[in-house]
């Protein structure tokens, strides 16, 4: 089974190293890192079980799965995914258009900023050169990742 393999720093930083081609290839790397059988993950991981496959849904720009886990779950659209990041910040990194669109329907913050990387929604979409995905996060006011100062 081939896995997919992060290519450059941001992914191998904010991309999970269980990410798969299908849903399946999900569920069986999921099972095997918990050493759980598939049917017993949604018990097992409980709510982490459901932002686990949220965000395999966003890398597969699957909108009406992402729609229905959403709505099923009752997962607010700010919760984090992985590493305090939430939804929109992925799918603005993989440049998915409608998707950003729809969370930003559904209420996602669109001025989520990562710390190690320095990047906001906006700034991730831009140097990913997802222009589309760019505009649209500027029409709803994101900004550019701005450094704190420590005093």
């Amino acid at each position: 089974m081939d896995y997919y393999t992060p290519t450059t720093t941001q992914h191998q930083l904010h991309t999970p190293n269980y990410v798969a081609d299908t849903k399946l290839e999900y569920l069986i790397i999921l099972s095997n890192r918990h050493k759980v059988p598939i049917e017993y993950l949604p018990s097992y991981l409980g709510h982490n079980y459901w932002l686990a496959i949220l965000m395999q849904t966003i890398i597969m720009n699957d909108l009406p799965e992402m729609d229905r886990i959403l709505t099923i779950n009752a997962i607010d659209v700010n919760t984090p995914l992985w590493k305090n990041l939430t939804a929109i910040w992925y799918a603005a990194m993989y440049g998915h258009f409608e998707m950003v669109q729809h969370l930003i329907l559904r209420g996602a913050l669109v001025n989520i900023y990562d710390n190690d990387l320095k990047k906001s929604c906006l700034d991730i979409a831009q140097s990913n050169n997802h222009k589309r995905t760019a505009y649209l996060l500027m029409a709803y006011n994101a900004k550019k990742y701005v450094a704190k100062k420590v005093e």
